[in-house]
């Protein structure tokens, strides 16, 4: 009974990760494309 439980309980996070982790793609690229653009910056200023 419990293994099938916690068999369900995964199914439901993973299911959620499925959701959220696409979701959450676009805003890493973004993050690290600000980051590339704010290096670039103090790279020319340095220089």
């Amino acid at each position: 009974m419990a293994p099938r439980r916690y068999a369900a309980y995964d199914q439901r996070i993973l299911a959620r990760l499925t959701v959220i982790v696409p979701a959450f793609l676009p805003l890493l690229t973004s993050l690290h494309e600000l980051t590339i653009d704010a290096s670039t910056f103090v790279f020319i200023i340095l220089n």
